[in-house]
């Protein structure tokens, strides 16, 4: 009889576990623990864990795996317009662990987070911000969801102190699979369109109610600013966000960098063009 007790009484614990348990809220104290952590991650965060990316699963993958190891809470909208968080209890049945590459409720979690999430959802989570060295901190991420593909590049590093690349991105790309994350710098000649929807963004603050998760609005979001779109300035758009940011750049630099970053573009499609020689083509 004690035991049948016991068993009644852990029941709802069972059945109503969630992802993560969540005692913080997000701020901007927490934004700046984010900034922190993320500079100190390289581009082999999901290589080591086993997970397939795109280049929006990057963005709300490295989130999920912060808010996860921080005890503060995520959540993104599916394609389905749900809005799937930490508080869902559907993976209770599968065992938690500390270490989160053993964690099998989280990793089921954020595989299925990502593989139904894409640029245009997480334009949806997001919001555009002011061009200050706040916003612009790593975590935020330059987004291009108007196209038939899309594209985002999260900020990784961000330096300004004059002796490294001010802005440098992390991005992955398609098709999703387990790899390094592409590492390039910052340089785009023109300003983010409205029509394009583009520009640099944060992703928007989980709250947790009796009800469920819902995102903070836009409005009430730190940093929030259309000034992206409101840009007279024949500058090209990197060197006037680095004015912003107080930093000059030499075009030596410059030129230096989108070397480096060409170099490494090529290599990567190179990479992928050869694999997909070897399945197109039948080996003799």
């Amino acid at each position: 009889m004690k035991s049948v007790l016991i068993f009644i009484l852990l029941l709802p614990f069972q059945v109503f576990a969630k992802v993560w348990n969540s005692n913080r809220s997000w701020n901007e104290q927490a934004e700046s623990e984010y900034a922190k952590w993320m500079s100190n991650q390289g581009p082999d965060l999901f290589r080591k864990l086993g997970i397939a990316t795109d280049c929006a699963d990057a963005i709300i993958g490295v989130r999920w795996i912060f808010a996860r190891t921080h005890d503060l809470p995520a959540a993104n909208t599916l394609g389905d317009g749900s809005v799937f968080s930490s508080q869902s209890a559907q993976y209770d049945s599968l065992p938690t662990h500390a270490e989160i590459e053993k964690d099998q409720r989280f990793l089921k979690a954020l595989r299925r987070v990502l593989l139904e999430t894409s640029t245009r959802t997480l334009y949806v989570d997001s919001y555009l911000v002011s061009l200050n060295r706040f916003a612009l901190a790593p975590g935020a991420f330059y987004l291009r969801p108007g196209d038939e593909m899309g594209h985002a590049e999260l900020v990784a590093r961000f330096d300004l102190s004059g002796m490294g690349f001010p802005i440098t991105f992390f991005a992955s790309t398609v098709p999703a699979k387990v790899r390094d994350l592409l590492v390039y710098p910052f340089l785009k000649v023109h300003a983010p369109d409205a029509l394009l929807r583009n520009g640099f963004r944060r992703l928007r603050w989980p709250i947790e109610t009796a009800q469920g998760v819902r995102l903070k609005a836009a409005l009430e979001m730190p940093w929030f600013s259309q000034e992206q779109y409101q840009i007279n300035s024949k500058m090209p758009f990197d060197e006037l966000v680095f004015q912003r940011l107080g930093i000059s750049l030499d075009s030596g630099d410059k030129l230096q960098a989108l070397a480096v970053a060409l170099i490494e573009r090529f290599q990567a499609r190179a990479q992928i063009v050869q694999e997909s020689l070897q399945k197109c083509i039948p080996q003799p």
